[in-house]
């Protein structure tokens, strides 16, 4: 919900601080990737880059490989 906010000011005061308000057009966001499975967890980790197919395909390649030994060495053990 956003409200609408109206300030009376004069024409040369028009960027004057008091007549301002400050927003953010687009506000910072925030992604954390993890992964779970019957056989545990992996570890979650925060992603600071826009993703795209590439760095998802990366994250997947770094990540659930690592996860994927730690399952093998339970099933197997």
């Amino acid at each position: 919900m956003m409200l609408e906010l109206f300030v009376w000011c004069r024409s040369s005061e028009i960027y004057e601080e008091a007549c301002l308000r400050k927003t953010t057009k687009f506000p910072q966001s925030l992604m954390i990737w993890g992964c779970m499975s019957g056989k545990g967890t992996g570890e979650m980790t925060v992603v600071n880059s826009s993703i795209n197919a590439q760095v998802y395909i990366d994250i997947l390649d770094i990540l659930l490989s690592s996860i994927l030994v730690k399952i093998k060495k339970k099933m197997f053990s």
